[in-house]
């Protein structure tokens, strides 16, 4: 088993939408790809929170295999994102948005990473993901995900730090923005073009395509009869596929499409409910029964 060492946001969400309200639940891109990594790997985790985050909440986290010793707890209050999804999930506002101890948040990984180990940077400012890379040392697998205001106030720092990374991950907008490429096609050589060596750019309800040295794999979601939060879905995707990746020894294409496959399933359990709620219920058995669908949905 490889290292897979995981830096982003924890936070408490209050959510808005179609399947009904819930306030100060546990949230944060670096909590949702922990949570799902954890189902393959024992991840660690490198965040902050303030003094009043709830024991609860972070009892939430201690209920899976992660390794919890690079989550600081720092004088002031905690990140809070509060957000609205418009009926059917159409859209998504943020109403509101305080970083409070992550504005000064500045991860230390304590010495670079050996060989095999998988770094996973989230939409974190491009200068911290920078600084963290400096740190990680060369011998790292490097993953990264990003956000549009990233692209658009930082596009040339963004650009620096994917030359050091292996996969980028992106939605289709961020993609098309990032590139300049309307043909997500296109966008994906692009993107490689860039640096990484593997890119996923992920379509929502529309799954997601793999673009490789070997070439293209297209990835459908699962088809769901309800959806009730889709807040941290991007996340788990991430971390599931990061998460199979440090469990297996070989990188290769094949297995870079069994870790696509694997994080489109926790990506599915992931809207079920709100925050982590479903993946808190979630076994293997239930993992491998829907990895049995998938394949039947590709199958032909």
């Amino acid at each position: 088993m490889n290292r897979l060492v995981i830096i982003g946001s924890v936070a408490l969400d209050d959510i808005d939408g179609p399947a009904g309200k819930r306030d100060s639940i546990l949230g944060g891109s670096a909590t949702y790809a922990c949570y799902a990594a954890s189902f393959f790997a024992k991840p660690e985790l490198v965040a902050c929170v303030g003094k009043d985050f709830p024991a609860k909440a972070r009892k939430v986290l201690e209920e899976r295999p992660i390794d919890l010793a690079g989550l600081a707890t720092l004088d002031g209050p905690t990140f809070r994102w509060s957000g609205r999804y418009a009926p059917a999930f159409a859209s998504r506002e943020t109403l509101s948005l305080s970083l409070g101890v992550f504005q000064d948040f500045r991860p230390v990984l304590g010495a670079p990473l050996p060989p095999g180990s998988i770094l996973f940077l989230g939409n974190i400012d491009p200068d911290l993901q920078l600084n963290v890379l400096e740190q990680a040392g060369p011998d790292a697998y490097v993953a990264a995900d990003t956000i549009d205001h990233w692209i658009k106030a930082k596009r040339d720092v963004l650009i620096k730090g994917l030359k050091r990374t292996n996969l980028i991950f992106l939605n289709d907008e961020e993609a098309r923005l990032l590139t300049g490429e309307d043909n997500l096609i296109k966008a994906g050589a692009a993107l490689r073009a860039m640096g990484p060596s593997e890119a996923v750019i992920k379509k929502g309800e529309h799954g997601a395509l793999l673009f490789t040295s070997a070439g293209i794999c297209a990835m459908p979601a699962l088809p769901l009869e309800s959806v009730n939060d889709p807040t941290g879905a991007g996340d788990s995707f991430a971390g599931a596929m990061l998460g199979m990746l440090a469990a297996n020894p070989i990188r290769d294409d094949g297995a870079l499409r069994s870790a696509l496959a694997r994080a489109t399933v926790m990506a599915s359990f992931t809207v079920a409910d709100f925050g982590v709620g479903r993946l808190r219920t979630l076994d293997n058995a239930q993992i491998d029964e829907r990895l049995d669908q998938l394949r039947k949905l590709v199958s032909f």
